[in-house]
């Protein structure tokens, strides 16, 4: 799946597409492997397809059917979507909430301790908050069906979805 994310007001930075290629061989438990990683660039979906076109990413799988959002004028109306939009895998979903005893975890008594860092703060609430919400949220790790449901639930409309055929995405 492929997913355009950064806020148009994070300039600075650029932005980066996330890219996720499933079934790189099984795991151990049986699982389907995946990778997972960024395309980085100021691209626009419109111009990663003109890139593609060129044969910038020739050597990456876009399968008939890969499911791509873009999200960035989500982000840019309402910012807190990058922190409560779940994460996606190639394997198997994963609850935090199903880690035994994550809710008593040094790690999230330190997160929340007076010695932490806001960054560690954040990620203290943002736990305490997956922990909270029977839903998908923020820790948890889900498919690309599951991520692509999430998004179609939870965004303002603002979100677009499309799918690739023949390597150039088609637009819902």
């Amino acid at each position: 799946m492929v997913k355009f994310g950064y806020r148009p007001s994070d300039r600075i930075g650029g932005h980066t597409i996330e890219y996720l290629a499933e079934d790189h061989g099984k795991n151990a438990d049986g699982s389907h492997s995946s990778w997972s990683g960024h395309l980085s660039g100021y691209e626009s979906p419109e111009s990663f397809e003109v890139e593609m076109a060129r044969g910038r990413y020739a050597d990456m799988e876009f399968p008939d059917g890969c499911p791509v959002i873009d999200a960035r004028a989500e982000y840019e109306a309402h910012p807190g979507m990058a922190y409560q939009s779940p994460m996606v895998t190639g394997g198997r979903t994963s609850r935090f909430r199903e880690i035994p005893n994550v809710a008593d975890s040094l790690v999230l008594q330190a997160f929340g301790s007076e010695e932490a860092s806001p960054e560690q703060r954040t990620m203290e609430g943002l736990a305490r908050a997956s922990l909270a919400v029977p839903e998908f949220s923020g820790m948890d790790m889900v498919t690309p069906a599951e991520y692509v449901a999430w998004w179609r639930g939870h965004d303002h409309g603002l979100a677009r979805y499309g799918a690739f055929k023949d390597r150039k995405v088609v637009w819902e």
